[in-house]
Order: structure tokens, then C-alpha cells, then sequence
């Protein structure tokens, strides 16, 4: 489990310019700018089970950006191999007034 903080500027060209696979996240905070080609926030599973858990999730005054999705939090893929279906826990979500998420 960890805590997350972002104050700058994270971009990037592939899926998500924060992708998360597998991760335990206490408290993700934005307060900068989070922009991504499809996803700003994107979760993936890389062929597995997709178990990733964030307690809070918080957009303070910042911007989550991407060309489909500010946040992609939809089922990524069920995982045919071993019938592993994916999991995705957002268990706070909060938006401030002056942040935002946009396409």
C-alpha cells in the first residue's frame, strides 16, 4: 500500500498516463495535470487477474485528461485462461470544486 501524490505534469502517448495493474493505493491525490493518449488514469490486468484497490482517490484542483477517458475504471477484460474475473475497488472517489476530468 502506498500514497500517491502528484503536484507537476504526468503525459504520456500509450493507454493510460497512469496505468495501474495489481496495486494497493491508500490515497491517490492529483493536483496537477494527469493527460494520457486514451486514458489519463487507466487500469490494465497484463494477462492476469486485475486486482487493483484504491481507498480514496481524490482530483484536489487538478485535471485528469484522456482522448476516451478521464479515468477508465469500465472492465478492462475477463481473463479466459483461468476464468479469473477482474476487480477494480474504488472505495472514495472525490472531485473539488476547480478540478476536473475531461475528455
Amino acid at each position: 500500500m502506498f500514497h500517491f501524490i502528484n503536484e507537476g505534469t504526468i503525459s504520456a502517448e500509450g493507454q493510460g498516463a497512469i496505468s495501474l495493474a495489481h496495486a494497493t493505493i491508500t490515497s491517490f491525490e492529483n493536483k496537477g495535470l494527469i493527460k494520457g493518449k486514451k486514458d489519463g488514469i487507466a487500469f490494465f490486468n497484463a494477462g492476469g487477474p486485475l486486482q487493483t484497490t484504491i481507498t480514496n482517490l481524490e482530483i484536489e484542483k487538478g485535471i485528469v485528461k484522456g482522448e476516451e477517458n478521464g479515468i477508465n475504471l469500465s472492465r478492462i477484460e475477463f481473463n479466459r485462461i483461468n476464468s479469473e474475473q477482474n476487480n477494480r475497488i474504488v472505495q472514495n472517489l472525490t472531485i473539488k470544486e476547480g478540478a476536473a476530468l475531461s475528455l
